[in-house]
């Protein structure tokens, strides 16, 4: 019996041999791999939100896997960036803290928040593609949020108590 494929339009032997796709309608497996692909795009238009949910699954899925390759990749990036804006190793530009884990990128003239809303979570990985622009510097967690919540820190004002 003689059938047109649906794909190139061809007319071939309809029968089940080897050589020929699984599908009755089309005539050959490059064909049937052209229909089924075309199938799924259009049940990916028709089905938006499962798609949605399938592509996080996957994201989800795929990062629970290289959990640890992002983590390490994250703090040698922050180490990378620490030492730019610092010393090797890096230190307080404050009070001298060396404990990496105390740490912190510090915006000399305030804007942090602005600049969070911008970058997100991947301020390091801005400030690398950015080539480390100016107006930064490495404070500890406590010389930070002194500067940030007092505008001063008292390692400051002992160093300025101290050489007088």
């Amino acid at each position: 019996m003689k059938k047109t494929c649906i794909v190139c339009k061809k007319t071939f032997e309809s029968g089940r041999d080897k050589e020929r796709a699984p599908s009755a309608k089309t005539c050959s497996k490059e064909c049937e791999k052209l229909h089924q692909k075309e199938l799924q795009k259009q049940w990916s238009i028709r089905n938006p939100q499962k798609v949605k949910t399938g592509n996080r699954r996957r994201a989800n899925r795929y990062y629970k896997e290289h959990k640890e390759d992002y983590k390490k990749k994250r703090e040698e990036l922050r180490l990378e960036t620490l030492i730019h804006y610092s010393n090797n190793p890096p230190t307080c530009t404050c009070c001298g803290e060396s404990h990496i884990e105390f740490l912190e990128i510090d915006h000399i003239h305030g804007g942090g928040t602005k600049q969070r809303q911008k970058t997100h979570r991947h301020f390091y990985q801005w400030l690398k593609q950015n080539n480390y622009p100016e107006g930064y510097r490495v404070l500890c967690a406590n010389c930070n949020k002194s500067f940030g919540q007092y505008g001063y820190c008292p390692h400051s004002l002992m160093k300025v108590i101290g050489s007088q």
